[in-house]
């Protein structure tokens, strides 16, 4: 009989020279070459993209192989022989260890250069609004391949190009208005940067600032990305202006030159917009005696006046003289109207200069009397934006500046305009002059509104270019 093929014990035989290699040594050699792998791929990708590589995820594969060659390293150490792997082990533990340190070197490298330069772009832009170089600062919120398509030295282009970029809500934000109203009295200090890091269209950081001004103390907050650019193919920075302005402001503590102020701009705001609640209400001499000095007015119920906002009060065309009396409502808003244009009342443009001949004569007729209304109160600008008063401080005046529509003839159209008031009153100057000497100390509320000399507010120029916009229709949004 043919004798049977024993079959194989399940069991290895005894072999007294045979050593297991250790699991997680094994393991580790395999983390080590991927993180190596993976290594090689992202710095090849980052030099053929010039694009620098922020994969911070990457050394959670660099931490996973040192643990695991720990282990191993260990567990063949303790296994009297037993095992195998140590070579394994420390090759991969150094694997991770050199490239993990490098690695983190390299993101911590390039974290650094991505701060310096997002923060030198930062650092422009306030500069630009210390010079008071709004639409040269603005340039700042438009991606690479946006910009050049206006000269920020001419005005009229420029807002003309990026009206709906969001140019008006950039000119309108409280930051922006801050920083340009104080110049170069604004001291910024850099305070920190976080959120830095990578997104699919470049990188993004945002920097803190604090800013120490006469009006306060400030922090400030702005995002900038950085985009390629088409035409260089480098990264440049700029601050999205989408939804809205990447940048923010919170008041810290407020000054008595910063309360005084905002208390003062809303007094000659208000100011501005009584009057054009008596020009628009066709009580025309009432308006006119608004636009004098208080010691040119005639009326008794003027004095109110020069505290603060003028209430509705009864005041007729009667108590004009014989000779300046009108026989209709229309001859007497273009009787003042012609007053006011010898007067040098009307503006051309924000700079001063004078109105066109053409283009006074075009609002003479719209002067019957004319619908002022407040910018934005009816929702005609896009997006219904309310334009901010604007308000500055000479050694001789204290100006404020409030934006304003003229309704044409024409439906569904407006005439953009601004109306400035006047305070030269010396003692609110002197207060306001002392005030801005003790800079950013805390209010101690000594010097009020109430204690301050009466403001001699009067309406100083009316400026307007004549052009007729459309009126926004459908829902407010840019």
């Amino acid at each position: 009989m043919a004798e049977l093929t024993p079959i194989p014990s399940a069991q290895r035989p005894a072999d007294p020279g045979y050593q297991p290699v250790s699991g997680y040594a094994v393991a580790a050699t395999v983390v080590a070459g991927l993180f190596a792998v993976v290594l090689v791929i992202l710095v090849g990708v980052s030099l053929y993209s010039r694009r620098t590589a922020l994969s911070y995820e990457v050394l959670l594969l660099a931490i996973v192989g040192v643990v695991l060659a720990a282990i191993g390293r260990s567990q063949v150490r303790n296994s009297e022989g037993t095992r195998t792997g140590m070579r394994l082990a420390t090759t991969a533990w150094w694997i991770c260890v050199l490239g993990g340190v490098g690695f983190a070197a390299y993101l911590y490298a390039n974290e650094m250069a991505l701060e310096r330069k997002s923060a030198r772009e930062a650092d422009r832009f306030f500069e630009k609004l210390k010079a008071g170089k709004v639409y040269e600062a603005f340039e700042f919120m438009l991606p690479p391949e946006e910009r050049g398509r206006a000269d920020p030295n001419v005005p009229d282009a420029f807002e003309a190009a990026y009206f709906p970029a969001g140019l008006p809500v950039f000119k309108n934000h409280e930051l922006v208005r801050l920083i340009v109203r104080n110049g170069s009295a604004a001291e910024l200090e850099h305070t920190g940067v976080k959120d830095l890091g990578q997104e699919a269209s470049g990188f993004r950081a945002t920097h803190l600032y604090r800013l120490t001004c006469p009006e306060g103390v400030f922090e400030i907050q702005v995002k900038l990305m950085a985009a390629e650019s088409r035409k260089t193919r480098d990264f440049q920075w700029y601050i999205p202006g989408q939804p809205a302005p990447n940048f923010s402001v919170r008041p810290v503590r407020i000054s008595e030159y910063g309360r005084l102020m905002i208390e003062l701009e809303q007094e000659g705001d208000s100011y501005v917009k009584s009057w054009m609640n008596q020009l628009t209400g066709g009580r025309i001499a009432w308006a006119h005696e608004m636009t004098l000095a208080p010691s040119e007015r005639r009326q008794q119920g003027t004095a109110a006046l020069a505290g603060g906002p003028a209430t509705v009060m009864p005041y007729r065309m009667g108590s004009l003289p014989a000779d300046r009396t009108p026989a209709t409502l229309a001859d007497g808003a273009r009787l003042s109207f012609d007053d006011l244009a010898a007067a040098g009342f009307f503006r051309g443009d924000l700079a001063g200069t004078a109105i066109a001949p053409d283009r006074q004569s075009k609002l003479r007729e719209l002067w019957a009397p004319p619908r002022l209304t407040p910018s934005g109160g009816r929702q005609v600008q896009p997006g219904g934006i309310m334009e901010a008063p604007v308000t500055t401080v000479a050694a001789d005046a204290m100006t404020v500046v409030t934006a304003a529509e003229l309704t044409p003839n024409t439906p569904m159209q407006f005439i953009r305009c601004h109306v400035a008031t006047t305070c030269t009153e010396t003692g609110v100057l002197a207060a306001l002059t002392a005030a801005r000497a003790k800079g950013a100390a805390p209010d101690d509320m000594s010097v009020t509104l109430k204690n301050l000399p009466p403001r001699d507010w009067r309406v100083g120029w009316f400026q307007t270019d004549m052009e007729a916009q459309a009126v926004a229709t459908g829902p407010p949004g840019r």
